[in-house]
């Protein structure tokens, strides 16, 4: 009776150390799934600074990737059509950072691990530039384009139209004029400076300082 009753008691603890190793590998996937779901959380609740005026999405977004660390994915169609945006953000969080730069935009976002794509609003279509400026009333404008540092007239710089065939270049005092519609936004390039995009907002002169 003694050997067969210490026999049974090993017997039992033996049996015991299986269940003991499942219950602990289940805590663990229960702790390193809550873990990645907070990590997750917190990366995307992130906070970014800064600050621009009338700076194409674009260079927005390429600011918002060295900040975070996300990656931006868009169709360059779908960016045709959007306006340069002035803001201002000090520690925003990135979720509504990126509401408030999209508003407007007829654009919405979805987020894949690091990546954030950006994408057309349910129901919107975008048209053409060239097609939604013809038939506009053409208001004309007036202005000049100089160099930020010298303040010195630039001479041969093209003024566009953005999205269409219109535009002009500056003559010898650095001033051109050309008529467009008051939603338009005004592509400047010239070789070896920075170019720009300026909207009209129904402005009639509009100076500008290339860099």
């Amino acid at each position: 009776m003694k050997r067969f009753y210490r026999s049974r008691k090993k017997k039992r603890e033996f049996s015991s150390v299986p269940h003991q190793i499942l219950l602990v590998m289940k805590l663990m996937v229960l702790f390193l799934t809550v873990a990645s779901l907070g990590v997750s959380a917190r990366s995307f609740s992130q906070t970014i600074t800064w600050s621009g005026k009338n700076v194409p999405l674009e260079k927005v977004f390429s600011e918002i990737e060295q900040q975070t660390g996300y990656a931006f994915f868009y169709n360059d169609a779908d960016m045709q059509n959007t306006r340069p945006v002035t803001l201002s953000f000090k520690n925003e969080n990135l979720k509504s950072a990126l509401g408030v730069i999209l508003k407007n935009q007829m654009l919405t976002f979805s987020v894949e691990g690091k990546t954030i794509f950006i994408h057309a609003a349910p129901g919107e279509s975008f048209i053409p530039a060239n097609q939604r400026l013809s038939g506009l009333p053409q208001n004309p404008v007036h202005g000049t384009v100089m160099d930020a540092v010298t303040q010195r007239p630039l001479i041969g710089v093209t003024v566009q139209v953005k999205g269409t065939s219109t535009g002009t270049t500056t003559g010898e005092n650095g001033e051109f004029s050309l008529s467009v519609p008051n939603n338009a936004v005004l592509l400047f390039s010239y070789v070896g400076y920075e170019s720009k995009e300026v909207p009209v907002n129904g402005r009639a002169e509009i100076n500008v300082m290339m860099e």
